[in-house]
């Protein structure tokens, strides 16, 4: 009978153990684990903690911050979610996330951000946010126009821009008018230079191999070599005298690869591959350590500073990005005496770290010759969501 008791007790005991260590370890977990910037699961920047200022009019605003945080952060919760993403795709074939459209032949398109609904046209510019930036690039060009330094805006395309066959047959069929179509519409009209599109040369491009992932929201080597020799036309015309790189050798092997972002984010990354293109390039320039005074301009960490040398190249290049750029870096870097790389269109943080004031500390100092300002498609609002504050 004592011994009923006893194993009963320990049982009862054991039970509230895994029931509590169930319950309190995301909590706990959340407290030792290294944060993260960025979700691997869903494909966004995550909430930072808030800075700890407290009174009588934030107070309310602070909560809802560390509660955004925590919602961000608590343990296990990137296995939880890819958990129900993988869950989902294998026993009903479909996204566990809206963010993932399922197309034809094995291509995944990523849907967030408005990327469907800007392919069908749904989300037209405004005339004012049109305006905005126009006059972005023509206060960029014009401020450094005066100081002898060349600024190109690139925007590179959404995958769906490239392959909307590929797409299911309802969004081929309802594509409309988009908002980059509207800008390079508006610029052409007002006769503004040095923003260049990438579709076209991109397009022109793909009836041969593939550019772009099937399971990534990213293009590959390819789409990367191509993108770059049309950046690198666009600039020739400015520098005739300069004798630019095209050697880089790329696509004549192929490798299998894990899959993508977009297999990740709908949880069938498990069971997929993508085949890439390799790069063989040659490539000589290196990487230079980011200078003290740089970092003292631009010290967010999540801009990802990277900096490199070419001995007995002449030019100074600075390149503002997001993710696509990568790729990208030892292809340009070879051209150029030294390029300075800052991951600004990351996030909100990231672009108002690199704000206007900001901007001109960094020219003042590297001195360049020439800017670059990458950003994919879908966020070109983030051009005009910069600090307003310019001159």
């Amino acid at each position: 009978m004592n011994l009923t008791k006893t194993f009963t007790a320990l049982t009862d005991w054991l039970i509230i153990a895994l029931f509590s260590t169930f319950i309190f370890a995301p909590f706990l977990l959340s407290i030792i684990q290294t944060d993260k910037p960025y979700s691997e699961t869903e494909k966004r920047p995550l909430a930072s903690f808030p800075s700890l200022q407290f009174s009588a009019n934030n107070f309310t605003d602070f909560t809802g911050r560390v509660d955004r945080y925590y919602q961000d952060h608590f343990g296990l919760r990137e296995f939880f979610i890819y958990r129900y993403h993988r869950e989902m795709m294998k026993r009903f074939g479909v996204p566990g996330v809206t963010d993932v459209v399922v197309g034809k032949e094995g291509w995944f398109f990523y849907a967030g951000e408005g990327t469907i609904e800007d392919f069908m046209g749904r989300t037209k510019l405004t005339p004012s946010q049109l305006d905005t930036l126009s006059r972005r690039i023509e206060t960029r060009q014009e401020w450094l126009g005066k100081r002898g330094i060349y600024y190109l805006q690139v925007v590179v395309p959404n995958k769906q821009s490239i392959y909307p066959e590929y797409l299911p047959d309802y969004y081929q069929q309802e594509k409309k008018e988009t908002r980059l179509d509207q800008v390079t519409a508006y610029l052409d009209k007002k006769e503004i230079n040095n923003f260049l599109d990438l579709r076209p040369a991109l397009i022109a491009k793909k009836g041969g191999k593939r550019l772009y992932d099937k399971t990534d929201t990213h293009w590959n080597y390819l789409g990367t070599i191509h993108a770059y020799n049309d950046i690198i036309r666009y600039i020739q015309k400015d520098f005739p005298e300069q004798n630019f790189a095209h050697h880089f050798k790329v696509g004549n092997t192929w490798q299998k690869n894990p899959a993508g972002d977009l297999a990740q984010l709908s949880g069938s990354k498990d069971s997929l591959s993508e085949m890439r293109p390799v790069a063989i390039s040659g490539i000589t320039a290196v990487e230079q350590k980011i200078d003290p005074a740089i970092r003292g301009i631009l010290s967010l960490d999540r801009l990802q500073l990277y900096s490199t040398r070419k001995p007995g190249a002449e030019l100074r290049v600075i390149v503002l990005h997001d993710s696509f750029m990568n790729p990208m870096k030892q292809f340009l870097s070879e051209n150029f005496a030294e390029v300075l790389y800052a991951w600004k269109y990351f996030n909100k943080e990231t672009i108002d770290s690199v704000n206007w004031q900001a901007f001109i500390k960094m020219i003042d100092f590297f001195q360049p010759d020439i800017v670059i300002d990458e950003v994919v498609e879908r966020r070109l609002d983030m051009f005009w969501s910069e600090d307003s504050t310019e001159r």
